[in-house]
């Protein structure tokens, strides 16, 4: 069913379905119509970003194949808590692009550039603060139905941890 409902909303992306069956998880977004099944091409990970979530940014799919790499990497055993925080954090400060590199963003070049790298650092022009990565933020799963919702303040160093259990 098709809906204007949220075309002056910014763009935004969010995960639907029964988490206690790897095949019936769903996005729901205001740039792509209906329900999208994010693994029926047999994807092992998926991230989200502003990017459409059908034509996703490089730094997205380079996300993906990093998350999917420490997950074959960890070869099915779960490591502890913060070890997997820290893994996945990593992940999410991945860097392929020098900071001189993206001032071209700030001058109207170069367009492109932030969507390659995932972590972009604070860039600074002459008015201020300008583009940068402000917060990772993590939403994990456990097997006992508890949402570890993790969130880092880059400026700050700062992370931010709340849990919540699923009700059946």
């Amino acid at each position: 069913k098709k809906t204007n409902n949220f075309k002056d909303v910014g763009g935004f992306s969010l995960i639907v379905g029964d988490f206690s069956r790897d095949t019936n998880m769903f996005i729901f977004s205001n740039r792509h119509e209906g329900l999208y099944d994010p693994f029926k091409d047999g994807r092992k990970s998926v991230g989200l970003s502003n990017s459409a979530v059908m034509n996703s940014w490089p730094k997205v799919k380079l996300g993906e194949k990093l998350l999917t790499d420490y997950a074959d990497k960890c070869n099915g055993v779960v490591p502890d808590e913060n070890e997997l925080i820290n893994s996945l954090i990593d992940i999410l400060s991945h860097q392929t692009i020098e900071g001189g590199e993206l001032y071209s963003v700030l001058d109207g070049n170069g367009s492109n550039t932030v969507q390659e790298t995932i972590f972009v650092p604070a860039l600074v022009n002459e008015n201020g603060p300008g583009y940068g990565t402000r917060t990772q933020t993590l939403v994990m799963v456990t097997d006992k139905d508890e949402i570890i919702y993790v969130e880092r303040d880059v400026a700050l160093n700062e992370r931010q941890i709340q849990r919540f259990f699923i009700e059946k």
